[in-house]
């Protein structure tokens, strides 16, 4: 009878503790400074609909030899929970990144609060926001962060 006891309890207590998931399981909507997001890594809205990363476009990954030379990659925000792969916004749509050091790419927000694709410690994209008050950044490089929302909007705010 205790065994039964203790069983019922325990599953009472689990009914009454929050459910969560580790960090690394659950992808996150925000890019806060100090973090920047790689090749392979991608932000998620909080619903799920829209994410935002780096990607391939099918259509260059095949050139017409069907060959795999194209290289060229983007960073977008695209819709998440559909089968067929579909951009909304393209950031670097006239500058693709290309070459051998793909590794090395990452979106990050830099010093003065913009958002920014380095490739190899040269900037291939920036947001370029600018104050029109001060005609410094109107984004606070420690505590400033990109957020994915709901509505597929990427937005860079002050302070979360």
């Amino acid at each position: 009878m205790p065994p039964l006891y203790i069983l019922s309890l325990g599953l009472l207590l689990l009914l009454h503790i929050p459910h969560w998931r580790p960090s690394s399981a659950a992808a996150s909507d925000t890019l806060t400074v100090g973090q920047s997001l790689a090749v392979g890594s991608k932000l998620v809205s909080r619903n799920g609909k829209f994410a935002l990363g780096f990607f391939q476009p099918a259509a260059s990954i095949i050139s017409k030899s069907q060959n795999t030379t194209s290289s060229s990659w983007y960073l977008g925000i695209w819709f998440n929970k559909i089968p067929v792969f579909t951009t909304v916004w393209v950031a670097n749509r006239d500058q693709p990144i290309t070459g051998p050091n793909l590794n090395l790419t990452q979106l990050k927000i830099s010093i003065d609060g913009n958002l920014v694709i380095a490739n190899n410690d040269s900037v291939v994209w920036s947001t370029h926001i600018v104050n029109n008050r001060t005609q410094t950044s109107s984004i606070n490089a420690t505590t400033g962060a990109a957020v994915l929302l709901n509505s597929g909007n990427l937005t860079v705010v002050a302070e979360l």
